[in-house]
């Protein structure tokens, strides 16, 4: 096997990892945005990421510094994109859409970066690879409309979803050009990207709170407090690490599939911590997003 084929499957095997986390904080985040307000929670989020990640990058971002800076108004777009605005719209979205919404929403997003790697990158999509983003959302369908084709009609449409999307664009945006990240070490353009985070959520609330928004929050902290820890371990610092990982190696084309299986990983948290029963219909979606991820993935 030569280096090349062991980082490609070394990085679709960490493409793996950033959904299963995801998949928890789009639960957790819908419960804890009806008690903290959303741009609170992500500056939060980035914040204790940003604090706990220190003593590991702070010897590569001393380091390193010169290189970011002279690439700063690219790495601040990094931050704008892949932190702020992803999490942040999801978020915004979650206060007034459903879990539902959010994951048919999310379906969209390998089409999203194959129409942006095409028109920004040029990059060529196979026919296979468009057949694959259609069979994994077809897949994401199933499982988010419980098996009933007819509650499409059914579906009403909220600023939330609006929400939902534009933070699909953005995650997208960072994604594809995650190709002409600086050439410094991982750890010190994660702090960097972590920081970016908190700081660029901030001034967005603090412009909110001019508005007339709110930074109350309607219950002790202690009962929203590993919600947080999760968001800012699992799925700030492990995905963000995973992610860039897979994309660097196998593409953004190829790593767009992987958020599909996010409700594919929702079925599995309710299996194992709810002890849900796994209904046909689930199967039958979770079947179908794997076959689109390995049709795409192996076909030329």
């Amino acid at each position: 096997m030569t280096l090349q084929n062991k980082n490609l499957r070394l990085a679709l095997w960490a493409l793996v990892l950033p959904p299963l986390f995801w998949s928890g904080n789009t639960v957790l985040g819908k419960l804890t945005v009806t008690h903290v307000p959303p741009l609170l929670l992500n500056a939060l989020r980035w914040a204790l990421a940003a604090m706990l990640f220190a003593p590991f990058a702070w010897g590569h971002l001393k380091r390193d510094w010169p290189i970011l800076w002279a690439q700063r108004w690219r790495v601040l777009g990094f931050g704008l994109t892949g932190a702020m605005g992803y999490n942040s719209f999801l978020y915004l979205g979650l206060r007034s859409t459903s879990i539902v919404n959010a994951a048919l929403i999310n379906a969209t997003t390998p089409a999203v970066l194959g129409v942006l790697s095409a028109v920004l990158l040029h990059e060529r999509i196979t026919r296979w690879q468009w057949l694959g983003a259609l069979l994994s959302m077809l897949g994401v369908l199933q499982i988010a409309l419980r098996g009933d084709w007819g509650a499409l009609s059914h579906l009403a449409l909220h600023m939330g979803d609006v929400y939902v999307f534009a933070g699909v664009v953005s995650y997208s945006l960072y994604t594809v050009f995650l190709r002409f990240i600086p050439k410094a070490h991982p750890f010190a353009f994660m702090q960097v990207f972590f920081i970016l985070g908190a700081v660029c959520t901030s001034v967005w609330l603090g412009l909110n709170v001019l508005a007339g928004g709110s930074t109350a929050v309607d219950v002790p902290w202690s009962e929203v407090f590993w919600q947080i820890v999760y968001m800012s371990v699992f799925a700030s610092i492990a995905a963000t690490f995973f992610w860039n990982y897979g994309v660097k190696n196998a593409g953004a084309i190829r790593a767009g599939y992987f958020i599909n299986l996010i409700p594919v990983f929702s079925i599995v948290w309710a299996l194992v911590l709810v002890g849900e029963h796994v209904q046909v219909y689930q199967w039958f979606g979770m079947a179908t997003v794997c076959l689109g991820l390995v049709l795409a993935l192996i076909k030329k």
